[in-house]
């Protein structure tokens, strides 16, 4: 598919909802962390499991999104993360949706390189326990050193109206489908 030749319309043929179904960075047995360095932010690094443990010992992953607008120049990852229990006699946490936001900008409309710049992190509470306190979003600023080191460039080597691959700077490939 990647060598199908262009995709037309790009950007605005990548606009909208995508799910990840697949990523070489975070598949299990991919080398140190799920592709995750020793660079990455706290939160992001994870072991071979796909688990994430700084979110406690049996922390998981859930489904991942990417919302896009080529207009307001915005691409918004959104990941669900299963929140367990801290210790074995505590309840269930339940689960908690990161909005990771970013600043979009095409670099090469040819190559169709882009640059994501993190510039906004939301957690907002989906279920559990925890729901029941009825918490508002929490906006969590994001300060311009890990600004700069949440950037990332991608390039989009196959997209439709229902299926979009990318290729990281990092070597990862992702897969999304249309949600």
């Amino acid at each position: 598919l990647e060598n199908a030749g262009a995709v037309e319309n790009f950007p605005s043929v990548a606009d909208g909802l995508w799910r990840l179904i697949y990523s070489s960075a975070l598949s299990a047995g991919s080398g140190s962390g799920g592709g995750a360095s020793s660079q990455s932010l706290p939160f992001l690094q994870t072991p071979d499991s796909g688990s994430f443990s700084s979110f406690g010992p049996g922390s998981q992953i859930g489904q991942v999104y990417a919302r896009i607008s080529s207009r307001k120049q915005k691409l918004e990852n959104i990941v669900e993360v299963l929140l367990r229990q801290p210790l074995p006699f505590l309840p269930q946490l339940g689960k908690v949706s990161l909005n990771l936001g970013h600043r979009m900008e095409i670099v090469d409309g040819n190559t169709r390189r882009t640059k994501i710049t993190l510039d906004q992190v939301t957690a907002r509470n989906q279920g559990g326990p925890a729901r029941q306190l009825r918490l508002p979003p929490l906006k969590i600023p994001v300060l311009e050193i890990l600004s700069s080191q949440g950037a990332g460039i991608f390039d989009t080597t196959f997209c439709d109206d229902q299926l979009r691959i990318t290729r990281g700077d990092r070597g990862e490939i992702r897969i999304f489908t249309k949600a």
